[in-house]
């Protein structure tokens, strides 16, 4: 991942990765923030963004993990997207894709080979 550091002491680091067959792209980042409630800050500022909810969940724990899956558009087709926002403690993960099927592909992929 490309990696940068903010002014307020967080780290971002964002990779692009597209599919053996080109048909696909998805990016991917991750943000680390000084602090579980920054990040739970940005996480619900992220949710106020245009788009349509159609999964969400929460963990119990003290860090409250979240995940949301948002769509787009026309989320199976090339005209839509869709977005998947993970987070844990004090780091938000965002998976972005041209379609529903490509972000959740993405995000079961254990193996993601960077050329």
């Amino acid at each position: 991942m490309d990696g940068a550091y903010s002014e307020a002491g967080g780290a971002f680091g964002m990779t692009t990765w597209e599919s053996m067959n080109s048909k696909a792209i998805v990016q991917e980042s991750e943000s680390t923030y000084s602090s579980t409630e920054e990040a739970r800050k940005h996480f619900q500022d992220l949710l106020k963004e245009p788009g349509t909810i159609i999964e969400s969940s929460a963990s119990q724990g003290s860090a409250g993990d979240e995940r949301i899956v948002k769509v787009f558009g026309s989320f199976d087709t090339e005209g839509g997207a869709a977005k998947i926002m993970k987070r844990r403690a004090n780091k938000i993960e965002l998976i972005d894709a041209g379609s529903l099927t490509y972000a959740l592909a993405f995000e079961r992929a254990w193996l993601k080979l960077q050329f």
